[in-house]
């Protein structure tokens, strides 16, 4: 099996993710936990810089709080319950009802500037 070929498949259980808490392996947590686990774009951003570079430094990855799968599954849980929470944003309109808000206003602001 070539390189390229070999997926990396990272699962920490809670006595795992206490031992390497306690032992204070902040980084392979942050990478375990975050783009291996929970954020597909910037886990293709890594695997790429990887197959290119032989590394890749997780600070120099793109990091956007949208792409986060988690925290957008509990953050819409909670807004469909009607409970407000910081996750993502102030509110409880979704990141997308925003985002594509912001469309809307700047192709408005636009319109009117012509």
């Amino acid at each position: 099996m070539s390189s390229s070929e070999l997926i990396w498949i990272i699962t920490v259980t809670k006595p795992e993710l206490e031992s390497l808490v306690a032992i204070g392996a902040d980084k392979f947590l942050k990478e375990a936990l975050g783009p291996r686990a929970d954020d597909s774009k910037q886990k293709m951003q890594m695997e790429q810089k990887i197959s290119l570079e032989g590394y890749a430094k997780l600070d120099d990855l793109d990091s956007d709080i949208e792409d986060k799968q988690t925290l957008n599954v509990i953050d819409a849980y909670m807004t469909a319950c009607g409970i407000n929470t910081d996750l993502l944003q102030g509110g409880l309109a979704l990141p997308r009802t925003l985002k594509n808000k912001e469309k809307r206003e700047i192709g408005h602001q636009r319109t009117n500037s012509k």
